[in-house]
């Protein structure tokens, strides 16, 4: 009997172990579904925050777009504006324009063509006769009141009373030949200061200039272009490459210097090519020449001429054939 009691004593006590220890091991896994519990909340509150956070990006996006399209919509209202005032501008512009014309005459080969008898001819049905481009080479022959003129620089329509005449800025000027040519016609009584403007971009020829043109043929031996020896060549090297001086640099109050400058440069270029000369020999006729150009209208013709072809036709005179062209030319 004693030992049945012991048994089931044993057994019982056995029982009560393993029940401990199923309590206790289902404590610890309470205790870990509670904690996966706050991990999940802490977590789904972090979520949530980061939800409005975006919420509130998204909000700020919108209304940004929002904004983008009312601009948007202000500026597609405006550019419709502005296209129907430049449709307006430009058929005001064809009215204006509908019945001016610029006509040019040009040579198709290197010069000599007779280019000044045609101009001589038409100049007579345009109140404006321009020159824009070229140099004082051979010239144009006309007959006035029974007497020949060579012009070299003036346009052809300076014995047209009443004819404006402009000197463009296509043209390279020696103030040397062109106030010798002012002075021949200005004996027949013809108002030239009147009659002719320069533009103030034209460039100027210098002494220097031709003297570096003769250097350049006598370097060139037989190879030689045949040029007029002018300085129309080398003031044009000088224009490309921002070296030369302009109509409107003589009112500059430096102007000495700058003639100065560039005249050293040519004296320098003139020695290295062993050309013998005197580069002052014909100074100070080009300084006196330099002051009667200042008898004449300067004018900016990139707005000169636009204006007068609001009312007035216009003839462009070539001074050289197609063929001296630098870009299109042999």
């Amino acid at each position: 009997v004693q030992l049945a009691v012991l048994i089931i004593l044993i057994v019982t006590l056995g029982n009560d172990i393993t029940e401990a220890t199923t309590l206790s091991e289902l404590k610890k896994q309470e205790q870990q579904a509670d904690k996966q519990t706050e991990e999940l909340r802490q977590a789904k509150e972090e979520l949530s925050k980061e939800l409005g956070n975006m919420n509130s990006k998204l909000y700020e996006l919108s209304n940004e777009i929002d904004d983008l399209q009312t601009r948007i919509s202000k500026s597609e209202e405006e550019i419709k504006k502005t296209t129907k005032k430049l449709e307006k501008a430009k058929e005001k512009s064809k009215e204006q324009y509908n019945d001016m014309k610029l006509d040019v005459v040009l040579g198709l080969q290197w010069g000599d063509e007779g280019k000044g008898k045609i101009v001589d001819v038409l100049a007579g049905r345009y109140p404006v006769v321009a020159r824009f481009q070229g140099g004082p080479n051979a010239g144009h022959s006309l007959h006035f009141d029974g007497k020949s003129f060579v012009l070299r620089s003036i346009p052809s329509g300076i014995f047209r009373e009443d004819a404006r005449n402009i000197v463009g800025n296509g043209v390279v000027l020696d103030p040397i030949t062109f106030k010798g040519e002012c002075d021949n016609i200005a004996k027949t009584g013809i108002p030239v200061t009147e009659r002719i403007v320069i533009a103030k971009k034209a460039h100027l020829i210098l002494p220097t200039h031709r003297l570096l043109d003769a250097a350049n043929e006598a370097a060139m031996g037989k190879g030689k272009i045949g040029s007029t020896l002018k300085g129309i060549g080398p003031t044009y090297t000088d224009k490309v490459s921002r070296n030369g001086l302009r109509v409107g640099d003589i009112l500059a109050p430096d102007f000495a210097e700058r003639y100065a400058k560039l005249k050293a440069k040519h004296v320098k270029q003139l020695a290295m090519m062993g050309y013998e000369c005197d580069p002052d020999a014909e100074e100070a006729a080009f300084m006196e020449a330099v002051e009667f150009l200042k008898t004449f209208k300067l004018v900016d013709c990139e707005y000169y001429i636009n204006d007068i072809l609001k009312t007035q036709d216009v003839l462009a005179e070539g001074a050289q054939g197609s063929m001296l062209d630098v870009d299109y030319g042999s």
